[in-house]
């Protein structure tokens, strides 16, 4: 039997390319914070082989606006180089094996607001959250079984552990921003204004392959962005 922890330090595992399904579907037009629990494609059980991140991404997104509108603070709004700023950094933490706020391995993009200026953000103010997430229902800490590359079961189940939704897989990594002072305060903050969230999965190859993704939130505070494009 083996347990495994919520957040991974070293990424070490085999990557997996998303998949860009439903034809980059706008979910931030189509979705608010009100109605997007109950929309069947965030719902959708995720398939390992041909994640969508662009999915789980809008999923975190929604959930981080629910969150604030618990607390009746003004919503935030998707900004599309924010979400490429975290896609990037959530990639370069899997490419270069490291899970810091700080890219010590490539200078040009060392710090938050060092990445969103690479995308084309001219008057970057960032605040960053990171986090990883396991892709199966594991409740940290917990003794497993292995049953294969990638499969488990707890002591005396014969059930093997359910893959996440990709609205799960935000609430989990909701939950543990949210139990953090500093993530969340990023989240709750006054003075953020937009937000973008970038994810990538990997197979980690020193937890029996466990599909796990890497999470990025970038916000943008004080001002609206202005932009190259």
């Amino acid at each position: 039997m083996i347990k495994h922890v919520l957040i991974i330090i070293l990424l070490t595992g085999y990557a997996h390319v998303s998949a860009q399904q439903n034809n980059n579907a706008d979910y931030y037009t189509r979705l608010t914070v009100h109605n997007f629990r109950k929309d069947n494609s965030l719902n959708q059980i995720i398939d390992f082989e041909h994640p969508d991140n662009q999915k789980l991404n809008a999923a975190i997104f929604f959930a981080t606006n629910e969150q604030r509108r618990l607390k009746k603070l003004h919503q935030l709004t998707y900004s599309a180089l924010l979400e490429k700023s975290a896609t990037m950094h959530s990639k370069d933490m899997f490419d270069r094996n490291f899970f810091s706020h700080t890219n010590t391995r490539d200078r040009k993009k060392r710090e938050p607001n060092d990445r969103a200026k690479i995308v084309g953000i001219l008057n970057a103010h960032l605040a960053e959250n990171i986090a990883t997430a396991f892709g199966l229902q594991y409740e940290q800490d917990k003794d497993v079984v292995v049953k294969g590359p990638g499969k488990f079961s707890y002591p005396n189940k014969v059930d093997l552990l359910p893959p996440h939704t990709y609205l799960s897989v935000a609430d989990v990594l909701l939950k543990s921003w949210m139990n953090s002072e500093g993530h969340r305060k990023n989240i709750l903050s006054d003075n953020a204004l937009q937000l973008g969230c970038g994810t990538y999965m990997y197979y980690d190859k020193s937890f029996n392959l466990m599909p796990t993704f890497i999470a990025t939130q970038n916000f943008q505070e004080y001002e609206v962005i202005n932009d190259s494009k």
